[in-house]
């Protein structure tokens, strides 16, 4: 009686593996779709609705302009074209750099957050109205800097949202502190990559000082210079 049980049970698995070793597509299509819903996958069902996702606070991509530097505007006699750019230069620093820091009022001068040298202008030696003796101030800043004080960069510029690479650059030498205010570490506006563009007029006489305070050597050279030079020491090209 024991071995008509245990046959009668050994002969269904025995046709069960080998149903099983039989590829599906040497089966009839009936019995792939019995063996699908007998023993295959369950049906698609729905998965659960998805929660809503809470958003922090959404930043405005460009600061409020609340010092009116995007509007058309006239300083020192000099007309500054409106800018819509996210952040525009100080229309202080401009006035500043056209007319000369020797030659602005002391509140452009503490507007532009330039010190009194920075750009030093002179005689107007072509008559064409604008200064041609242009002397030229410089120090080395260090954006995205570390120090032992603190864990996070200091005096820092965004290259792109949450970037923050370290970098040396040559500034316009200013005065005060580095940065926007007391509360931030954000580099103020004239702090920035690439620095500010130092533009001049063929025939002027242009001299450039690098007064490094920084806290390693640092020398300044110029790339692609086709014009006649010479530094402190006389020589130059």
């Amino acid at each position: 009686m024991l071995k008509k049980v245990i046959f009668a049970l050994l002969i269904p698995f025995l046709g069960f593996c080998i149903y099983l070793a039989i590829p599906n597509y040497l089966l009839p299509d009936n019995a792939v779709i019995s063996w699908v819903k007998n023993a295959g996958p369950p049906s698609y069902s729905t998965p659960p609705s998805s929660e809503p996702a809470v958003l922090g606070e959404v930043e405005d991509p460009c600061p409020e302009d609340i010092l009116n530097w995007r509007q058309r505007q006239k300083l020192e006699g000099v007309w500054i074209r409106e800018s819509k750019v996210c952040k525009p230069d100080n229309p202080h620093e401009v006035a500043a750099f056209v007319r000369g820091t020797n030659k602005v009022s002391h509140g452009t001068l503490m507007q532009s957050g330039l010190a009194p040298d920075a750009v030093v202008k002179g005689k107007d030696l072509d008559g064409d109205g604008d200064p041609d003796e242009i002397h030229i101030r410089l120090e080395v800043m260090e954006l995205n800097g570390r120090s032992p004080d603190d864990n996070e960069p200091i005096t820092t510029f965004d290259i792109a949202p949450g970037l923050q690479p370290g970098f040396w650059v040559f500034a316009p030498k200013t005065f005060g502190m580095s940065t926007e205010n007391l509360e931030t570490m954000k580099a103020k506006s004239v702090l920035r990559v690439p620095s500010p563009v130092i533009r001049v007029e063929q025939g002027d006489t242009v001299k450039i000082t690098l007064e490094n305070t920084h806290y390693l050597p640092h020398t300044i050279h110029l790339h692609g210079v086709d014009h006649p030079f010479v530094d402190e020491n006389g020589e130059g090209n």
